[in-house]
């Protein structure tokens, strides 16, 4: 903590120490030489005055010092009223969300995508979250009788979403049908399920379905699945299209020619990808991406026998974890970290908070600068080294601002976005591989690199090794 000295009214025999945020302060005695009148009741009080200290003091404090006074130890003398914050509304979640669905390996290290439990089911009635209210901050006082303000708790987010319902005082929420549970960010949707016990082809011609589609078949060539929700599908996908809402869920794997295409609103679950236009605004999971042009607005996480990128173009915001990328023939395979989108806020805002708690220290030193000076002026025996404390003081607390005000600056000049993603390549990556940053790409050292991250760190790409 750091503590701000105060001009005092006799000798520096009683010297006012005070902490920066403006709630403590503390009084330490020097012993009066032979000869130097002694300390007094009223020097105490007198000091903090012209401290111009107000609010807190400790009486009792004070009178034990001037009837035994203890020197050359800093003694709390003031104690002020601190904030109390408020408490931001909270939301218990009693149901998973979709994130939380991890798929199990068996012993041979791969996926069984044919037997994974795809659905939380919800019944009319059940509680689904509980919801604990914000509540106000209590303001405080500094040691100067100024206010401190306090933060307000921050209401927690709706999470009332599709089909389902808030009790009457909005602390619970309820499931307004029976379906499948599905989360939009913090918002809970209930979903009904369209089961096609087939493929889909000839028969069941192109679906279109707002909710979650479960398909115990294949997707065949040339057809489509629209869906608000969710999509699972136990075989594979052919040349066709998948546009969801949701979650993609593929048993077997895509086999896409070229001409499969799929946009995906949530997380993407595949055995493996290949000849495929694939856009996912979460995460990828599969064993091995092949030939396909993917972007991928959360992380890659190859899991299987391969563990591989080969061919294509895949672009993604987060980080891809492969075992292998490209091969030895050094087949084209461009990898791009796209640039994320960052809210730096409440750095910024702490800073300007400390700019303005420093402004506000500097505005109490200078009145009291004034009064040095108008006793200067005025021809008053004026303590030499206590008025160039100060004068230091507020020097030291002007080159404090003058930081604060260039990291603001910087901060507002860096807000937007970022690159948080990265390249991770647990074995081997090899030349014919391009990764790019933007309008930078990444140089290889040597014809090919074993285990490496290959990531953006203050204005370049950086190799690091595993």
């Amino acid at each position: 903590m750091q503590e701000n000295v105060a001009p005092t009214s006799k000798r520096d025999l009683v010297e006012i120490l005070f902490s920066d945020d403006g709630i403590t302060a503390y009084v330490k005695l020097t012993k009066p030489q032979e000869g130097e009148e002694p300390i007094t009741k009223q020097d105490l009080p007198a000091a903090l005055e012209t401290a111009q200290v107000t609010f807190g003091i400790k009486e009792e404090m004070i009178e034990k010092l001037a009837a035994r006074p203890i020197y050359g130890i800093k003694m709390e003398v003031v104690h002020a009223l601190p904030p109390i914050n408020g408490e931001d509304g909270e939301i218990t979640y009693l149901v998973k969300r979709d994130t939380d669905y991890k798929p199990e390996f068996n012993e041979e290290g791969n996926i069984d995508y044919k037997n994974l439990d795809y659905f939380q089911m919800a019944h009319k009635g059940q509680v689904l979250c509980e919801i604990k209210k914000e509540k106000e901050g209590v303001p405080g006082r500094n040691i100067f009788g100024g206010e401190l303000a306090a933060k307000s708790g921050r209401r927690a987010p709706n999470p009332a979403g599709k089909n389902t319902v808030l009790n009457e005082d909005e602390t619970l929420l309820l499931a307004d049908v029976d379906g499948v549970i599905h989360f939009v960010k913090d918002q809970i949707d209930i979903s009904e399920t369209m089961n096609l016990r087939s493929n889909v082809n000839n028969v069941t011609g192109n679906i279109h379905f707002p909710g979650d589609v479960v398909v115990e078949g294949d997707v065949c060539d040339g057809f489509s699945i629209k869906c608000g929700g969710d999509v699972i599908v136990k075989g594979v996908v052919e040349a066709a299209k998948i546009e969801a809402g949701g979650n993609v869920h593929i048993a077997k794997g895509i086999n896409g020619g070229g001409n499969a295409e799929l946009s995906v609103g949530g997380d993407f679950h595949s055995q493996y990808i290949e000849g495929s236009v694939i856009t996912v605004k979460g995460n990828i999971f599969a064993d091995y991406i092949a030939g396909s042009d993917v972007t991928c607005h959360g992380n890659i996480e190859l899991k299987g026998k391969r563990e591989l990128v080969i061919g294509g173009d895949v672009k993604l915001c987060g980080e891809l974890i492969a075992k292998d990328i490209g091969n030895e023939r050094e087949l084209p395979t461009r990898i791009e970290v796209l640039r994320t989108a960052i809210d730096n806020s409440e750095e910024i805002k702490a800073l300007e908070d400390e700019k303005k708690s420093c402004s506000d220290n500097l505005s109490s030193l200078r009145a009291a600068e004034a009064k040095y000076k108008t006793a200067i002026d005025a021809g008053a025996d004026v303590q030499a080294d206590a008025y160039d404390r100060l004068v230091k003081q507020i020097a030291s607390l002007l080159e404090r601002v003058e930081i604060l005000e260039h990291k603001i600056k910087r901060e507002k000049e860096n807000e937007g976005f970022a690159f948080v993603g990265s390249v991770t390549c647990k074995r081997k990556l090899y030349q014919g591989v391009s990764i790019h940053f933007a309008d930078q790409k990444y140089r290889f050292t040597f014809d090919n690199i074993e285990h490496c991250r290959i990531y953006w760190n203050e204005g370049e790409i950086v190799q690091a090794t595993l």
